[in-house]
Order: C-alpha cells, then sequence, then structure tokens
C-alpha cells in the first residue's frame, strides 16, 4: 500500500515536468502520459477495443469513475474540458498533475491536441471512449461517432 502512494506521488511530481509546456499538443500527449503511469502506479490494467486515432478531435468520454476517466485518457490523450466533470474528479485530476483544457476547445483543436468531454451527447463529439471495469482494471472501447450511432 505505501509503496503504491509512493508510485502515485513520484507520477504526480513527474507530472508537473511534463506538463510544463505551453503548446496544446504537447500537454494532451503529458496528459495521456501521465494518466497511463498513474495507472501503472496501482497496478491497474487498460485493455483498449479498437483503434484510437491519433488525429485531433473532439472525444467523448463515458465512464463512471475517475479511475475510468484516466483510463481513457491514457487510451486517448487529449486536453480535459473540466467544465463537464464533477468538482472532486477536477480537483483529484489538478493535484495529480493531469492537464486540463486551459483555452477555447477549437483553439486547442487548432494547436494539434485532442479534447474530450466527460458523458456527452452522441452528436457532440467526433468519437467516444466508453470505459467499462472488472476486477483487473479497464477496458476502453474506442469508436468514431457514426459507428457508435449504428451500433446503438
Amino acid at each position: 500500500m505505501i509503496g503504491r502512494l509512493m508510485r502515485v506521488g513520484g507520477v504526480a511530481l513527474d507530472a508537473r515536468r511534463a506538463a510544463a509546456t505551453d503548446t496544446a499538443a504537447e500537454r494532451a500527449l503529458a496528459a495521456g502520459w501521465i494518466a497511463g503511469n498513474l495507472l501503472a502506479a496501482r497496478g491497474v490494467r487498460v485493455e483498449i477495443d479498437g483503434e484510437p486515432s491519433h488525429h485531433e478531435r473532439l472525444v467523448g468520454i463515458r465512464a463512471t469513475d475517475l479511475g475510468g476517466l484516466l483510463a481513457a485518457l491514457a487510451v486517448v490523450p487529449a486536453l480535459l474540458d473540466a467544465t463537464t466533470v464533477p468538482r472532486h474528479w477536477r480537483v483529484a485530476l489538478r493535484v495529480l498533475g493531469v492537464p486540463l483544457l486551459d483555452r477555447p476547445t477549437a483553439a486547442a483543436l487548432a494547436g494539434g491536441a485532442s479534447v474530450a468531454i466527460l458523458a456527452p451527447r452522441r452528436d457532440a463529439t467526433e468519437h467516444t471512449a466508453t470505459v467499462g471495469a472488472d476486477a483487473l482494471g479497464y477496458r476502453v472501447r474506442v469508436t468514431p461517432v457514426r459507428h457508435a450511432l449504428q451500433a446503438a
């Protein structure tokens, strides 16, 4: 237990350095790196179902807990629009050093970053990352919205 807490604390310290950039694209990549390392420090497994795009886009995340949100960001690095998450998640993300959206969405997308929102309307995003949990970790299913609409 103490070892995991120390590893998570170490990632949070490293996160400050990784996120110390002004470019949106680099901040989005840092968010993914930090999220993945936080989960790894806790020994949490993340599986990917689908093919994450490597182009900037608006991504809708469907997650029911903070760990699921981190799993989605690890799979689809993006700047999270903090206004779409509960306040206590926002505080935790800031403490952990996860970079959040700090400019208008259009500016971040133009700067080469993906932008994520939690619990989106189906027509509001280009891709969705739906997170499911099991005893060992998370499974993140990434789908283009048009494909998700057909499956629904």
